[in-house]
């Protein structure tokens, strides 16, 4: 699947939530799946996925605890859309399930966007305490 353009990024080496473990074993944790993803796929490794990737479930692993771990971006599952200045180690997602047609699929993210305008799901931190880009980033998948 690599060598066809489909690019992989870590999700965790046990799949625990992260915000409920020891730093050292975050890192170890983050560090040990990247490096096993890299070795296989002999290519670079620089996004991760929280595993549950809940507010919650990421607890005290900061923006900056992620960068020096080698990511430039990570996943949550909490959805909403990517506005300029979210933070890259914090980006939400559209879920896309079972839609069983195009219009309704269209419905269900149009209705999305327009929900988004007028509701903030998570509160961010200052742009000033974000790590490298803070680009805008918008991405569409599954949890």
């Amino acid at each position: 699947m690599h060598r066809e353009g489909v690019s992989f990024g870590s999700h965790s080496l046990s799949h625990r939530v992260m915000g409920r473990l020891p730093l050292e074993e975050v890192e170890r944790e983050l560090r040990e799946s990247k490096e096993i993803i890299e070795k296989r796929l002999s290519t670079a490794v620089d996004t991760f996925a929280f595993p549950f990737g809940q507010p919650s479930d990421i607890g005290g692993v900061s923006s900056d605890f992620l960068a020096a771990c080698g990511y430039r971006c990570a996943m949550t599952t909490v959805e909403g859309i990517n506005a300029s200045g979210i933070s890259p180690y914090q980006i939400r997602r559209t879920q896309i399930c079972n839609e069983r047609s195009l219009p309704i699929f269209a419905w269900n993210l149009s209705t999305f966007f327009l929900h988004e305008a007028t509701h903030d799901p998570i509160s961010l931190p200052p742009r000033d305490e974000l790590p490298g880009s803070t680009d805008s980033v918008v991405e569409v998948g599954n949890a």
